[in-house]
């Protein structure tokens, strides 16, 4: 007799996944724009989302898979890793964001760090008013946690 074990993962679909999204850009050096969208579904392996990172002082530009989103009050954390393609591939990085309201600019905040590996990045994620290392000022767009 064999026994089988099947972990089930339940949503409940009356309620909306709380979220954060956003286009804005910052000032620099460098000038850089963030597009995202990350859902925290309550379980790093069920969270996804994407985010799309232009640097234009350097010609960067990549679109990368949300693996980890941790939404708690007006403030919300997520993490990628940059795919490859690009002289940073491989590279974690947590964001944390502040929804300060509407507009954005000179409101919110965006700032984040690059972690050691990807069990270190959902750490970070996890963490509630995490500190970031690399901060630059929203200068256009907003971004809202919801």
């Amino acid at each position: 007799m064999s026994l089988i074990v099947v972990k089930v993962s339940a949503q409940n679909t009356n309620q909306p996944v709380p979220k954060a999204t956003g286009d804005v850009w910052m000032s620099g050096p460098p000038s850089q724009q963030w597009d995202f969208n990350a859902f925290d579904y309550g379980d790093p392996t069920l969270d996804k989302g994407t985010v799309q990172y232009w640097n234009y002082d350097v010609n960067l530009n990549y679109t990368a898979n949300v693996f980890c989103a941790h939404v708690y009050g007006k403030s919300a954390n997520f993490a990628f890793q940059i795919p490859n393609g690009n002289p940073y591939a491989g590279t974690f990085i947590v964001v944390a964001l502040i929804d300060n309201g509407s507009p954005g600019a000179n409101l919110d905040t965006l700032g984040f760090n690059i972690a050691s590996d990807r069990a270190n990045a959902i750490t970070q994620c996890g963490t509630n008013n995490l500190e970031t290392s690399i901060n630059y000022p929203i200068t256009a767009g907003n971004l809202v946690v919801h």
